[in-house]
């Protein structure tokens, strides 16, 4: 059981950075795209977004980081409860964290404010 854990952590790890690493490849050929294009790329409202999108992204990545130390802690009490390695918790929360900021930053891009 617990090669197949490995193995789909592995496998969950790896399609998670591809995730990440198309959209913010797709982010920055949008923004040069409009650089280009001769609009305003840092202007309030995309400022705004910004930092919003970075609040979100930081609320949600404490909020899956304590769920996990919680699964881990009351997890080791029950010997049937799969144990998760120290770096793969690790790697999980920033995971979840920059892949959430990616996604709120679109979100609120394309979400009209003002």
């Amino acid at each position: 059981m617990s090669d197949l854990l490995q193995l789909a952590a592995g496998l969950g790890l790896t399609a998670t950075i591809t995730i990440i690493v198309v959209l913010t490849a797709l982010k920055t050929w949008q923004d040069l795209k409009a650089k280009k294009a001769g609009l305003r790329v840092n202007d309030e409202r995309t400022q705004w977004a910004k930092g919003q999108a970075a609040l979100y992204a930081w609320l949600v990545g404490l909020e899956f980081t304590t769920a996990l130390v919680l699964a881990i802690l009351f997890g080791s009490q029950f010997p049937w409860f799969p144990s998760i390695s120290a770096m793969l918790a690790l790697e999980a929360s920033v995971l979840v964290s920059t892949a959430s900021f990616l996604l709120f930053r679109w979100y609120l891009d394309r979400k009209e404010v003002f």
